[in-house]
């Protein structure tokens, strides 16, 4: 049920913003900056787009992700610098584990060209 409640919220959120009909690529199918940095907003978003503080704090902190870069990121005007910054982004948008690697070898292949 409290899943329910969350999921609604999130979407309630997102139309809210203008964003619900957004949509990014998979990791699989980035294959440039720009679809990497679309692809970060849409997981923003899909989070329910919460505060910049929340997403450094459940990334592990200012070290971790600075609050700029995080903003920077949701902003879409930078990409993370390494991966730390990038699990740390993606921690704070509740990104499971999982799914974690498939982001890595997006960003690498990205960060590569």
């Amino acid at each position: 049920m409290l899943q329910q409640v969350s999921y609604l919220w999130k979407r309630a959120r997102m139309e809210q913003r203008g964003t619900l009909a957004l949509r990014g690529r998979p990791p699989a199918l980035i294959v440039d900056r720009a679809h990497l940095s679309l692809a970060l907003f849409v997981l923003y978003e899909r989070e329910g787009a919460p505060p910049l503080r929340t997403i450094q704090r459940r990334g592990g902190g200012a070290v971790r992700l600075p609050l700029s870069t995080a903003a920077r990121i949701v902003n879409r005007q930078a990409l993370p610098a390494d991966k730390n910054q990038l699990i740390a982004f993606l921690e704070g948008c509740r990104v499971p584990a999982q799914q974690q690697g498939q982001w890595e070898k997006a960003w690498s292949k990205v960060m590569r060209s």
